[in-house]
């Protein structure tokens, strides 16, 4: 964790300075009324007293500063270390693999994201008393030994037999606080799995199931965090339990060899009150270690998972020598491309050919690895064998920034993001002018419906685009991939979630758009394609025909097939239903 405070080193010099100087500080007045306790014993003159009660004075004020300052630097490097964190694991998860987010839930990565952050800070502050409060024992120690090191053996004989409870009950209190960080993830993911799906649960009835799973997460939270709390109350009762027996011991011992010596040694009045003065120095800060230990029990589960985080990493390969793709020019080609998600093959041996400047389609079952072309053309997902490549050159041995500024996605589920339609369609290219912005929507057939908002441009979109109807969030996605003027156009399914109007007007919209570009298109509906020019028939995995509309219906048994069913016709003939399909 050093390495987010290690830039900052001059202020944790600072901070090491002042810790240094509270703990001196700290123990210099023991010294002094031990002094003062024998001047006013034996002169019972005032004068002394006053030096002494000004010299305390003194002392008080320079370790005030010197706290303030501490908890100041502290407080400081607490903060920037959480920021510093936060910024990492935001970074690093933006450089992740579709699949990093397709093997972690959304509720435990936002977990671990900002709840187990705040482990940073913890743990700086924890170092705050880490550095402080043992100088503080130390120098209280060693003047308990510099007044009578029998009795300051007798008092601090209780610490050694106290570790071994005190370890056992740390590792209860670390193992308990890792269980509840767990289970705070499950709540997370639990609340975003209902919030995000509000309107299913709703629609199903589901309230009371939701908020009972929701229940049982937060249940066994508390569960796991009153395990961890009896563990720290009893690491703290066998603190207070050492220390007061050591206290009570001196005070019996002390008070013995005040009153009548023992073994031919006696003590003088003025050094048992200065005895018991350090001593009670002295459990303060072992108090505060005792807290600091709860405190670190409970923080280091959430460090591990913070650093989990930050230690997975699933991020395509990039090639040292990566060259950069020139605007494409000839064709994009699959060849022999073998892909899975990790179960069994969704694509086997795949060849197909997307030529530069004209609209090819790909169609087939669900299931059949349409979308897994699109991702793979786009480079989210590399091969598991075969290769695809941008005019000759392999995207793995290519720079992944330099292919995709080349593309525009438009995809079946359109994102939009709660902020105006203006910065959703800006989104596309974060420089583009309100001129750019407004051709975009001109040409994606949306700058009309805009400009009859009250806000225009400026009105918010609501959360996933919650304000806007399903052919109007398609629309805004179109134009935020055309205002990138990509060479490369990608359509997954852009018009399979619509009704047959929004449909009709979002087609508009993309035969307007794929003039001039190189466009892929995956579909459902066959109408939307069949001027394509050429479409590809995907079945298992597998392409089994390819050509135009017209070629597909005597050579495609599977194209002939769904372009009969869309039509509504009877088939002739005997056939099977594709359940997938």
């Amino acid at each position: 964790m050093f390495r987010f405070v290690r830039p900052y080193r001059w202020r944790l010099f600072f901070f090491l300075f002042t810790a240094i100087g509270y703990s001196a500080f700290n123990s210099l007045p023991i010294l002094i009324v031990r002094e003062l306790l024998g001047v006013i014993i034996d002169a019972r003159q005032t004068e002394p007293l006053y030096r002494m009660v000004l010299l305390l004075s003194l002392i008080e004020i320079v370790r005030t500063y010197f706290i303030v300052r501490r908890d100041l630097a502290e407080k400081y490097l607490a903060h920037i270390a959480v920021r510093d964190a936060t910024n990492k694991v935001m970074a690093h998860l933006m450089c992740q693999s579709l699949r990093f987010f397709e093997r972690h839930r959304s509720g435990e990565i936002l977990s671990r994201a900002t709840a187990d952050s705040q482990a940073l800070a913890e743990t700086v502050g924890i170092f705050t008393v880490l550095v402080s409060e043992p100088l503080t024992v130390v120098g209280a120690v060693v003047v308990l030994l510099t007044l009578n090191w029998k009795l300051a053996l007798l008092g601090l004989v209780g610490i050694p037999v106290a570790a071994w409870p005190f370890l056992i009950l740390s590792r209860r209190m670390r193992i308990a606080s890792r269980q509840a960080r767990e289970s705070v993830a499950d709540r997370a993911d639990a609340m975003v799995q209902s919030l995000g799906g509000v309107r299913v649960v709703k629609g199903f009835r589901q309230e009371d199931h939701e908020t009972a799973r929701f229940t049982a997460t937060n249940n066994d939270i508390f569960t796991h965090t009153i395990k961890r709390v009896r563990a720290e109350a009893l690491s703290k009762g066998v603190v207070e339990l050492v220390a007061g027996g050591g206290m009570v011991l001196v005070v019996l011992v002390g008070g013995l060899l005040c009153i009548r010596g023992i073994a031919g040694e006696k003590m003088g009045a003025e050094d048992l009150f200065a005895f018991v003065f350090a001593l009670g120095v002295l459990v303060k800060p072992l108090r505060d270690i005792g807290k600091a230990n709860g405190r670190i029990q409970d923080a280091l589960p959430g460090a591990e998972r913070l650093f989990e985080l930050l230690d997975a990493n699933e991020e395509l390969p990039v090639d040292a020598h990566a060259a950069n793709v020139a605007r494409l020019r000839e064709a994009i080609r699959l060849r022999g491309v073998g892909f899975s998600y990790g179960r069994e093959a969704v694509l086997d041996g795949v060849s197909l050919d997307i030529e530069a400047g004209k609209v090819t389609a790909i169609v087939g079952p669900s299931g059949s690895g349409k979308s897994t072309v699109v991702n793979l053309v786009a480079r989210f997902y590399d091969p598991d064998s075969g290769t695809v490549e941008a005019d000759g050159l392999d995207l793995r041995n290519a720079r992944i920034e330099s292919w995709l500024d080349q593309i525009g996605l438009v995809t079946q589920d359109p994102v939009l993001f709660n902020t105006s339609v203006r910065q959703n369609i800006r989104y596309g290219r974060l420089d583009a002018t309100d001129e750019e912005v407004e051709a975009a929507a001109r040409t994606a057939n949306i700058h009309d419906e805009v400009m009859q908002f009250t806000d225009g441009y400026e009105t918010l979109a609501g959360e996933r685009g919650a304000q806007m109807s399903g052919g109007q969030r398609q629309r805004i996605c179109i134009a935020r991939a055309l205002v990138r003027h990509p060479a490369v156009l990608l359509l997954d399914e852009a018009t399979s979630a619509l009704d047959s109007a929004s449909e009709r007007i979002v087609q508009e919209a993309l035969d307007r758009a794929v003039v001039g570009r190189t466009v892929l298109v995956v579909a459902h509906r066959l109408s939307t394609v069949r001027n394509a020019d050429r479409i590809y028939v995907l079945v298992g995995g597998r392409v089994e025909a390819s050509g135009r509309h017209e070629d597909l219906l005597d050579t495609s048994p599977t194209y002939r097939r769904l372009w009969t069913i869309q039509q509504g016709a009877p088939e002739t003939g005997i056939w099977e239903p594709d359940t997938a399909w």
